[in-house]
């Protein structure tokens, strides 16, 4: 057996922990800082929806007055409240708490999509919302490599791979020493 290549590999094994020791630190720099960034998106995110809301709630009480009817604000998923909003008219008319026979809620203002309607600060929450959803959430790929999330996943795979590379290292001149005579 060539104990000059176990030499080698033990001697390039220590220059390796070093290098692997540095990365570990300057990606865990990384991961918290893009943690701080995802935490501050995510609270903008919370902020322009509890706008959305809102306006909505104006939009809902010019409805009422001009309808005379109660209007309620619903979603068809409360995963996505930015997009899936409606206003429905009850058809009840106050102080009555149930709607004449034969009537049914009725939706009377929906989100349709883009350039569905002319309220320009619907429209800018909705779209401000997107914009900063797509900043956090878009996956590494040809069309950009900004999303916050995603890079931060690939850096804790990137950690790991690089912790699970240093303990092997760490272990390598022990277990070549053990099993391999050195002379």
């Amino acid at each position: 057996m060539d104990n000059s290549i176990v030499y080698s590999m033990i001697k390039e094994s220590k220059n390796n922990i070093k290098m692997d020791t540095n990365s570990l630190a300057n990606i865990d720099e990384q991961i918290s800082d893009l943690d701080i960034k995802i935490n501050e998106m995510n609270g903008r995110l919370d902020f322009i929806l509890s706008k959305l809301k809102e306006r909505l709630e104006v939009k809902k009480t010019e409805f009422e007055t001009s309808t005379g009817h109660i209007c309620e604000i619903g979603y068809d998923s409360t995963s996505d409240e930015i997009h899936t909003w409606y206003i429905e008219d009850t058809k009840v008319t106050p102080p009555d708490i149930e709607p004449p026979s034969g009537e049914e809620p009725e939706r009377i203002y929906e989100y349709e999509g883009v350039g569905w309607d002319n309220d320009t600060l619907l429209t800018q929450y909705i779209n401000d919302y997107d914009w900063i959803y797509d900043l956090l959430n878009h996956d590494i790929s040809m069309t950009g490599t900004y999303g916050l999330i995603p890079t931060r996943d690939l850096l804790i795979n990137g950690k790991n791979a690089t912790q699970s590379n240093l303990n092997k290292n760490a272990d390598m001149q022990d277990v070549f020493l053990r099993n391999t005579i050195l002379t």
